[in-house]
């Protein structure tokens, strides 16, 4: 009887551990894609802001030295 229980409670562990391997593995690939859309989707939000900046910057100091003039 021993046998069959340190048997079973062998397959059990094997089947959780594989289980558990598999699911991090996925997990982590999934983290990696999702880091990876993040940041690029934060780099081009982070590449317009700087342009609309400019623009603004560019308009609002031509127009400050118009009414100074």
């Amino acid at each position: 009887m021993i046998y069959y229980t340190s048997t079973y409670t062998g397959i059990i562990s094997y089947y959780t551990s594989t289980y558990t391997a598999i699911i991090s593995y996925y997990t982590s690939i999934y983290t990696a894609i999702i880091s990876y859309y993040t940041s690029t989707y934060t780099a081009i939000i982070s590449y317009y802001t700087s342009i609309y900046t400019a623009i603004i910057s560019y308009y609002t100091s031509t127009y400050t030295a118009i009414i100074s003039y």
